[in-house]
């Protein structure tokens, strides 16, 4: 991930054991991961999960400034680091939280200072991760990464297709943007185009399900079913009766980023 580029600096510590404690070296033992970064005139604090047993309190993340607190709120396993996502010099802070278990969920802060604190977005990516990268080359850095809108759909999880998807920054926000990336949403499609399944039903609807959604964000709906036909005839009826679903999985790619955290914010 990128580094600090407007000098700012964290630290960690982590209380020693005691004599005591260590004796019980098959005993699973909690700790806080202390954690601080400074940005610009703000002092970013979080706590990380050691490892052991469930902690009764659950870590907090906040931003301070002159001593005074101005957002707060629980997080469950988060770290943080600053980018300069809109090539300006001036980093923005990113927090990263995981709310742990099998397959879910990463929440994605990503706030600047200019004029004022505020979220640029705070993107729910649930089972997957995300990535801040320049596609068009216009210096300023769009958040990407794959969207599990169609998880357990009709099909387990691990049959579940996943989409290609893309913020951009626009008005002062990121904003959902996939379909203004076509190379990007092509060349995870021909991914699929390359394996179709052959026997097992259930990959057959998943694999379905992801060529016809990828073609329905490429404005290409119309051949999606002569290409399932070629390959997967038998889930056209299927097909049929499923594509208004897919399509409002679809149209609800824009609420993976929102404008507000958690309870307990303060003003800055």
């Amino acid at each position: 991930m990128p580094g600090n580029p407007d000098g700012s600096s964290s630290n960690s510590g982590i209380e020693p054991l005691g004599a005591s404690a260590l004796c019980f070296s098959l005993m699973l033992i909690y700790l806080f991961l202390a954690t601080t970064l400074n940005w610009g005139p703000y002092t970013v604090s979080w706590e990380e999960y050691g490892v052991g047993e469930i902690p009764k309190e659950t870590p907090v993340f906040s931003i301070s400034k002159g001593g005074r607190t101005v957002r707060s709120f629980e997080v469950w396993n988060a770290t943080a680091e600053t980018l300069d996502v809109d090539g300006d010099g001036a980093a923005e802070l990113l927090l990263t939280d995981y709310s742990g278990g099998a397959h879910c969920c990463f929440t994605y802060y990503l706030y600047t200072r200019k004029p004022s604190l505020r979220p640029l977005g705070v993107f729910d990516m649930g089972n997957d991760m995300l990535s801040f990268q320049d596609l068009d080359g216009d210096g300023i850095a769009e958040a990407v990464g794959s969207y599990d809108g169609f998880a357990y759909y009709d099909y387990s999880y691990a049959a579940s297709p996943s989409l290609p998807i893309v913020f951009s920054l626009k008005g002062g926000k990121y904003v959902e943007n996939t379909k203004a990336f076509p190379d990007i949403i092509q060349k995870s499609l021909d991914e699929y185009l390359a394996a179709p399944p052959e026997n097992d039903e259930e990959y057959r609807k998943s694999w379905a399900t992801a060529v016809y959604a990828h073609m329905v964000l490429l404005g290409q709906e119309s051949s999606a079913w002569e290409t399932i036909k070629r390959s997967c005839p038998d889930m056209l009826d299927w097909l049929s009766r499923n594509s208004s679903s897919i399509k409002k999985i679809l149209g609800a790619m824009g609420a993976r980023v929102r404008y507000s955290e958690a309870k307990g914010n303060g003003d800055d």
